[in-house]
């Protein structure tokens, strides 16, 4: 099975595919403010730029499962309008090129409960849980493929939704066999 996780964001989205246990390969699709345009010629330039580019990984790989955190609304009206395009565009993308597809959203606090972290976890500790779980022997070979330190902590926070979707599904499995 092929699963896709994502961590949606709109000047940066993280993404990662898994094929069955095993994190294949993972990435980040940066969208960037341009000087010149308005506010909303830029809006509609980058939410494109993230359906396009999310497009392409869903028609090479045809994940069956796409994964992601639930949204959470910020205060900022400018930075929810700008989370809404994001979710908008991953929508639109995946209804195009993968309509059967499933889709989860998992709560921050269910990742982290997933990846077996406490309420208070920070990046860090999401970063070492992702590190040391099975199949992302490859976690560090592919990071480095990413232009940033900041960057990175997307397509890791990618991998953590797709692990805990894992624990989770097997924590259901063993409660309804318990």
């Amino acid at each position: 099975m092929i699963t896709l996780g994502l961590d949606v964001g709109f000047a940066s989205l993280g993404w990662a595919l898994f094929v069955g246990d095993r994190l294949d390969m993972l990435g980040v699709i940066v969208t960037e403010a341009q000087g010149g345009e308005t506010s909303s010629e830029g809006l509609m330039r980058r939410s494109r730029a993230i359906a396009y580019d999310l497009r392409a990984i869903l028609r090479a790989d045809r994940p069956v499962m796409v994964v992601m955190e639930s949204v959470s609304w910020p205060r900022s009206g400018s930075v929810i309008g700008k989370i809404g395009a994001a979710y908008g565009a991953v929508s639109a993308a995946i209804g195009c090129e993968q309509p059967c597809a499933g889709v989860l959203h998992l709560s921050p606090q269910a990742v982290r409960k997933g990846l077996g972290l406490g309420k208070g976890a920070d990046k860090d500790a999401i970063l070492t849980a992702v590190r040391e779980a099975p199949g992302c022997e490859r976690l560090d070979e592919l990071l480095a493929g990413v232009r940033t330190k900041a960057l990175r902590r997307h397509p890791t926070d990618a991998c953590a939704v797709v692990l805990a979707a894992r624990a989770l599904r097997q924590a259901d499995a063993a409660a309804l066999c318990g």
